[in-house]
C-alpha cells in the first residue's frame, strides 16, 4: 500500500532463487513435518488437523520427487512453492495453519544445517575413499624410490609410498575438521525465530529431536526463555 505499483521484472528476478534453491525441496518438508508435530503438541493443531497435513506433505514430497509438482515463475522460492502446494493438497485453511509459529528465519536457517550436514557426510564419504585408494596405492609400492624434487629441482631420493601417504595425512585431518564442524552443526537454530521467538510455546527441543540434531543453538535457548519470561 505503500507505492503505487509494484517492483519492476528485472527486481523480482533478482528476488527469485526457486532456480538454484529447489534442491532444497526435501528438507524443507522435513521440516516442516516436525514444526506441525510441534503445533499438535502446543495444542495448535488437533490431532486429526495434524494427521492430515503430515498426509499432505508426504504427498507433496512424492509429486516433488516424481516431478508432477514444481515450481511456477511466480513462486519466489522454494519455501513459497512448496506451501503453494500443500494448500492445493490440505486446503487454504488447514494449510495456512502451517506458518503459525515459525518465522522465515527460523524455516531457512534449520533446513540449510540439515542440508549441509548432509553434504559433510556425503564429502566425507568421497574423502574417505580417495584416502582408501592412496593407503592401497602406498601398500603396491613399498620400497619404490622415486626422485624427491624441490624449488623445481630434483632432490634427495624418496620412497613413493610416503609420497602417496603425503597426501593422504592432510586429507584425514580434512576428515577430523569437518567432524569438528559437525559438532557446532548439529543444534538446530528452529525457535529463534525473527526476533524474540514464538508466544505459541512450540517446543525447539521437539523439532531439533525429530530431525536429528543434538540440540539446539543458544539463540533458540534464548528465545524460549524471553517467551517464557513475557
Amino acid at each position: 500500500s505503500r507505492f503505487e505499483g509494484g517492483p519492476s521484472d528485472a527486481l523480482v528476478a533478482l528476488s527469485r532463487s526457486v532456480h538454484f534453491d529447489w534442491r532444497l525441496a526435501g528438507y524443507d518438508i522435513a521440516g516442516t513435518r516436525a514444526h506441525i508435530k510441534a503445533l499438535q503438541s502446543a495444542g495448535y493443531l488437533t490431532v486429526a488437523e495434524h494427521e492430515k497435513l503430515d498426509r499432505s506433505l508426504v504427498e507433496l514430497l512424492g509429486r516433488v520427487q516424481q516431478g508432477s509438482f514444481v515450481a511456477k515463475p511466480s513462486d519466489e522460492d522454494v519455501h513459497s512453492a512448496l506451501e503453494r502446494g500443500l494448500i492445493e493438497i490440505a486446503g487454504v485453511e488447514l494449510g495456512g495453519k502451517v506458518r503459525a509459529g515459525r518465522s522465515r528465519n527460523d524455516q531457512i536457517a534449520t533446513l540449510i544445517r540439515t542440508y549441509l550436514l548432509d553434504q559433510a557426510n556425503e564429502i566425507s564419504a568421497m574423502v574417505i575413499d580417495l584416502v582408501e585408494v592412496l593407503v592401497s596405492r602406498a601398500e603396491e609400492h613399498l620400497g619404490v624410490a622415486m626422485p624427491g624434487r624441490t624449488h623445481f629441482q630434483h632432490a634427495q631420493p624418496v620412497l613413493l609410498s610416503h609420497h602417496l601417504m603425503a597426501h593422504a595425512w592432510p586429507l584425514v585431518r580434512d576428515l577430523e575438521r569437518l567432524d569438528d564442524w559437525r559438532k557446532r552443526a548439529k543444534l538446530s537454530p528452529y525457535g529463534a525465530g525473527a526476533l524474540a521467538g514464538s508466544t505459541l510455546g512450540l517446543d525447539p527441543a521437539l523439532v531439533a529431536a525429530e530431525l536429528g540434531f543434538d540440540g539446539v543453538t543458544q539463540n533458540s535457548m534464548d528465545a524460549t526463555a524471553s517467551r517464557d519470561v513475557v
